[in-house]
């Protein structure tokens, strides 16, 4: 992690603890796993979305066979 100055010049360089270093880890990790749980859900709903809608674009231009 950089820690820079006021005056934006001077940038140190500091090391985290084993601790710090877990619990970056772990928010990283539960982030991580609402995202996968999230897109679980909404890519099947969206995939359904998509398919009523191409169907009703294709049936509007009388492409589909009913």
């Amino acid at each position: 992690m950089n820690v820079e100055t006021n005056d934006h010049q001077d940038v140190q360089k500091t090391t985290l603890t084993p601790v710090e270093d877990r619990n970056i880890l772990r928010r990283t990790a539960a982030w991580l796993d609402l995202l996968v749980k999230a897109l679980a859900v909404f890519v099947p709903i969206l995939y359904a979305i998509g398919r009523a809608y191409a169907h009703g674009y294709y049936e509007a231009l009388g492409s589909v066979d009913n």
